[in-house]
Formats: C-alpha cells, sequence, structure tokens
C-alpha cells in the first residue's frame, strides 16, 4: 500500500493549499522536512469539508476515461459518481464526465 500513500500524498497536500493560505499558513510544501506542519494544516481542516479516498474511489478512478489530464479532478469525478454527489466547479472539462456539475 506504499505506492498509494506516495500517490494520494500529492493530492492531500494540493487540498491543504488553498487552507493553509486562508489561514495565513506559509509552508514550503517542497521541503521534506515540513511534514509536521503540514500534517498540522491537514489536521486543522473540518472533517464535514473532507471526504476520505476509499477503495471504491480509487476502482472508479481507474474506469474513469482520460478526458481530463489532471488526476485530482478525475479523483473527484470519481468521488462524486460513488457517493452520488456533485461537484462545484467552473471546470468545463468535467463536464465530459457523467457525474453531476454544478457551475
Amino acid at each position: 500500500m506504499q505506492w498509494a500513500g506516495q500517490c494520494l500524498a500529492p493530492i492531500a497536500e494540493r487540498a491543504a493549499v488553498p487552507y493553509a493560505k486562508k489561514t495565513g499558513l506559509e509552508i514550503d510544501w517542497n521541503d521534506p522536512t515540513a511534514t509536521n506542519s503540514k500534517l498540522a494544516i491537514l489536521s486543522q481542516i473540518p472533517k464535514e469539508f473532507l471526504l476520505p479516498i476509499r477503495i471504491e474511489h480509487i476502482v472508479r478512478l481507474e474506469t474513469l476515461p482520460m478526458l481530463h489530464r489532471d488526476s485530482f479532478d478525475r479523483l473527484l469525478v470519481a468521488q462524486a459518481l460513488e457517493e452520488d454527489v456533485a461537484i462545484l466547479s467552473s471546470d468545463r472539462l468535467l463536464h465530459q464526465y457523467p457525474a453531476k456539475i454544478v457551475w
């Protein structure tokens, strides 16, 4: 499972960046010694804003066509399809997928 963790770590960091900026926290996300700071930010994100990545999401992700090159956005599509929820986004490329897109 180490491979999955290595692939998902950048996704978690990308999700944390807007929260870090909003709260005024400055972290060099490329600095491997900043792990504790990264975890501190991730742990501050309110739980209602998080949707854990489950194995079903990864399996669905693998079935999606490569209509969008951004792996994070494809993961959002996979989660939306699995959880039957909508994605709030202005990204027009997401409309190519069968997920519900609002905006």
